[in-house]
């Protein structure tokens, strides 16, 4: 029989679910013109990481600056909705958005970071 001691503690099973829907699913389209890469976490700082590519006309610098605090506020109300997250919600975890740009050498272009006093 397994003690306590052999349970995943919530980082471990954070860490492991974002390789494994890494190595699963991605890259993977979510929308048009935007793709999911990949996933990380940093456990140091419990901050899971998603990396997007955009493409065809959402790959464009000035159309991301414009609309950039209209697309900061479309993923705090996603984060507050999500169900499938509410573990990682209720402990405080950060969500951090990294979108790239496919025709200009992978250059970031959004990088959003919520943290549990954004979205609680």
């Amino acid at each position: 029989m397994c003690t306590t001691s052999c349970q995943e503690s919530l980082p471990e099973r954070c860490q492991r679910e974002a390789k494994e829907y890494t190595e699963k699913n991605c890259p993977v389209k979510v929308e048009n013109n935007v793709i999911l890469d990949s996933m990380t976490f940093d456990r140091k700082t419990l901050t899971i990481n998603y990396f997007y590519t955009l493409e065809n006309e959402l790959d464009d610098e000035t159309v991301i600056d414009t609309q950039a605090d209209n697309l900061h506020t479309l993923m705090l109300n996603a984060l507050k909705n999500a169900t499938n997250i509410k573990l990682y919600k209720e402990n405080g975890y950060n969500f951090h958005y990294i979108y790239l740009s496919r025709k200009d050498n992978r250059k970031k272009l959004l990088d959003i970071l919520l943290k549990k006093e954004d979205y609680q």
